[in-house]
């Protein structure tokens, strides 16, 4: 049932224009390599699921995409 409906949401964004990358990042996933992802893929917006450190994941993402 899940993927079922990350699929429809998939498609629902892609109707906006919207392109989503699904990145699978482990609670200890260094700072500086989250940075080099940010870097390398220049998203525009972060949506963090399913994890306790959503505030800090957005803090570190607006200061890595200035950057």
């Amino acid at each position: 049932m899940k993927e079922v409906e990350e699929g429809a949401l998939r498609a629902w964004l892609r109707l906006f224009g919207a392109q989503v990358l699904r990145l699978r990042l482990s609670g200890r996933y260094l700072p500086h390599r989250f940075r080099g992802l940010i870097e390398l893929l220049r998203p525009k917006d972060l949506i963090p699921l399913h994890t306790e450190e959503a505030d800090l994941m957005g803090r570190l993402f607006k200061r890595f995409s200035r950057a």
